[in-house]
């Protein structure tokens, strides 16, 4: 682990935190690999099989009905949304994103709109974005783009939306209308993650060329920082509440944490063993959590934030 960052923030590992402070939740916890920050988003969709009648035919035509249901339940189950609340029992809502044979959601965001509604937003590989109304269970948005999507990332005002995917160049869209403001060229392969800081100026995307960029809406012919990874793809980026810090998260191993307030120039880094399913910082700031994939070792780490306790620290 490289030296922690001066000041009121020290991110301790798992085992060296006392045991009132660190929980490993579950020894064996299964966390989803298709990106999911840790206690923002519901489970998995449910994958039932969904049977095809084959009726009297021939065995060859019994094997080519049989390959024929095998690809569409793949198809109809990877493109399949459910709707889960942690208080009630089963599925309130699952309905079908696509009827696309390329259809995955990569990516989930639930969001309250202006109006205190609840939403969510999907990114999906068949190069769409849906705004899903989850309280009256319908479609309410549907912006279609010409490469896979696979994050996007709502400003806090709601007004504009980031979406970044299967191309080197990110855009920032009109989240009402859809509508292209900017195309955001610096990263030179697909993009993977994105977020934006509370203070609604500024944001960031994590790209397959191992680097974060940091972008301002008031400039964006070139990003203002680039911030680089050690081993592999940026693919997870979370900001705290207070737009105090950043975390961006590799696929496996490390996880790297800026103070937002020293222009990205101190950095801790987080260095642990294991494949990284998601991350999220507590509503308080005070914990930082990162799920850990793996058939053995599946986890949820849980770090703490430790504060100095000197007398500035208690007037914030």
């Amino acid at each position: 682990m490289a030296d922690p960052l001066p000041g009121s923030l020290l991110l301790l590992p798992p085992c060296a935190l006392p045991a009132a402070d660190m929980r490993l939740l579950s020894a064996d916890a299964r966390c989803c690999p298709a990106d999911t920050s840790a206690c923002r988003r519901p489970p998995p969709c449910h994958r039932a099989q969904l049977p095809v009648a084959v009726g009297d035919v021939a065995d060859k035509e019994r094997q080519r009905a049989e390959s024929v249901r095998r690809e569409r339940t793949r198809t109809e189950t990877d493109a399949a949304l459910s709707d889960v609340h942690l208080d009630r029992e089963g599925i309130s809502f699952c309905c079908r994103t696509t009827y696309d044979e390329n259809a995955i959601t990569n990516a989930v965001e639930i969001f309250n709109t202006t109006s205190g509604a609840v939403h969510f937003m999907a990114s999906n590989n068949d190069s769409g974005v849906r705004d899903y109304d989850m309280e009256r269970f319908q479609l309410y948005k549907h912006f279609q783009f010409e490469w896979p999507v696979n994050h996007t990332a709502l400003s806090p005002d709601r007004k504009l939306a980031v979406i970044v995917g299967d191309d080197p160049n990110g855009l920032l869209i009109d989240a009402n209308s859809g509508k292209t403001l900017h195309s955001l060229k610096g990263h030179f392969d697909y993009s993977f993650a994105s977020a934006w800081s509370p203070d609604g100026r500024t944001f960031a995307t994590g790209n397959q060329d191992k680097t974060c960029r940091i972008w301002d809406v008031r400039n964006l012919s070139k990003s203002l920082h680039v911030l680089r990874g050690n081993l592999g793809a940026i693919r997870s980026i979370r900001f705290t509440s207070d737009g105090q810090f950043m975390s961006m998260a590799e696929p496996a191993d490390f996880v790297h944490v800026f103070d937002v307030g020293s222009d990205y120039t101190r950095r801790q880094e987080l260095d642990f063993f294991g494949e990284i399913s998601g991350m999220s910082f507590s509503p308080d700031t005070d914990m930082l959590f990162v799920g850990v994939w793996d058939r053995t070792y599946g986890s949820l780490l849980q770090f703490g934030r430790l504060y100095n306790h000197s007398y500035l620290d208690s007037l914030c």
